[in-house]
């Protein structure tokens, strides 16, 4: 072997007849296996650029080579090696395993003649030095592909490869974080991990192992909904609030609902994170009262607190003739709001009840009495006070005289 990756042969022209070629075969170099060959090395005939004197053509035409299994009398392969032209050295070397029909066995010990090609016939080489393949760093992965939820989570597939064989992992997409496996040398697992999935639609993404390609498939994550505050409680002067409404950014959502009293504001249709405002107006009852509106889906509850009765009572300061007399008084208060009058003085008497802004009507009768007088009564829980004078005496007769 004159180097490594050759396969060795000797062939040389002993002598020509007429139209016949006879072809000597030299003795084989002595040469050691090898695995993984490429070319095939041998003395071309001495013949190879001889031309019959006879027909005028050239007593070689071609090489051909044969592959058998060591020891073996069948060829297993044949190639056409063509008709090179030696190098400087004298020596012709040709890449066999390329031309070959189809990639020789791994791990099997072959053999090769290399034969000369004429008109004459086909003269064959002796036997070559033995070679072998090993078996092509070719790695597979099993499983290829992976599906997970939207929360994400670890995705792992196992690398089948001869021992010695290098190979490596790279991620095609910034969700997918390789974890371990990134590289290493024959076979081995690669844990990926899986970033979730905010978005209602689903992903895909790719890594690259070890030359071949693992597929993550992701769902989506379904649409939720955050509302804060969760429910609105106004006073009964209303108010105005702010509703926030937190979701992925491509959800849409909506608000519906409401009352008369409550003004929504920033409504209709959204999509991603975003707030409603609503405005409460007062509450002129004393009854509590509430509405429900669906904001992104979720049912939102608001309550207006009952209004507390109040009353105005006008005049709260009454004169009254000593002779006595009626008059009214006016109560102001809301229209549910119920009230009475109340007198423990036997001299005023009072009539009128709500509910509801009205008037109460007095009655008092003349002050016979020697001394002015004070009261008071209680109208729709305010006090009202009265005071009446006596009735002044008529001024006394002077100059009083008898007459005829």
């Amino acid at each position: 072997m004159s180097g490594a990756g050759y396969v060795d042969f000797g062939i040389s022209r002993r002598g020509i007849a007429a139209l016949a070629l006879v072809l000597s075969i030299a003795p084989t170099v002595a040469a050691q296996s090898i695995s993984d060959a490429r070319r095939v090395e041998f003395t071309p005939s001495s013949d190879h650029g001889t031309i019959d004197p006879v027909t005028g053509l050239a007593l070689v035409n071609s090489y051909t080579v044969d592959v058998f299994f060591a020891g073996g009398t069948v060829a297993v392969q044949t190639a056409n090696l063509g008709k090179p032209t030696p190098d400087a050295d004298g020596m012709i070397r040709v890449d066999f395993v390329s031309l070959l029909p189809s990639p020789l066995a791994a791990g099997v010990t072959y053999e090769a003649v290399v034969s000369a090609v004429g008109p004459g016939g086909t003269t064959p080489s002796a036997r070559s030095n033995t070679f072998s393949f090993s078996a092509p760093c070719a790695p597979t992965i099993s499983p290829t592909s992976q599906s997970l939820t939207g929360a994400g989570g670890t995705a792992t597939t196992t690398v089948t490869v001869a021992a010695g064989c290098a190979w490596s992992t790279a991620s095609n997409n910034s969700w997918i974080t390789v974890t371990s496996g990134a590289t290493r040398s024959g076979p081995g697992t690669v844990t990926l991990n899986v970033a979730a999935n905010a978005a209602p639609t689903s992903r895909t993404g790719t890594v690259t192992i070890a030359g071949s390609t693992f597929t993550v498939n992701q769902a989506g994550t379904p649409c939720s909904f955050t509302l804060s505050p969760t429910n609105q409680t106004f006073p009964a002067a209303g108010g105005s609030a702010t509703v926030n409404v937190t979701t992925a950014a491509s959800c849409t959502w909506t608000v519906t609902g409401g009352s008369s009293w409550l003004t929504i504001s920033n409504g209709g249709t959204h999509t991603g994170p975003g707030s409603v405002g609503i405005t409460a107006a007062s509450n002129p009852t004393t009854q509590s009262r509430n509405t429900t509106l669906t904001i992104a889906g979720t049912s939102f509850v608001v309550t207006e607190q009952a209004a507390t009765c109040t009353y105005t009572v006008t005049p709260q300061t009454v004169t009254v003739s000593p002779i006595g007399g009626s008059g009214t008084l006016n109560v102001t208060t809301l229209s549910s709001c119920a009230w009475t009058t109340t007198s423990s003085t036997s001299w005023i008497s009072l009539a009128g009840a709500g509910p509801g802004s009205g008037t109460a009507t007095y009655t008092i009768g003349a002050n016979a009495g020697t001394t002015a007088r004070t009261a008071t009564v209680t109208i729709a829980g305010v006090t009202v006070t009265f005071n009446q004078d006596i009735l002044t005496a008529p001024t006394p007769p002077s100059n009083l005289r008898i007459i005829k």
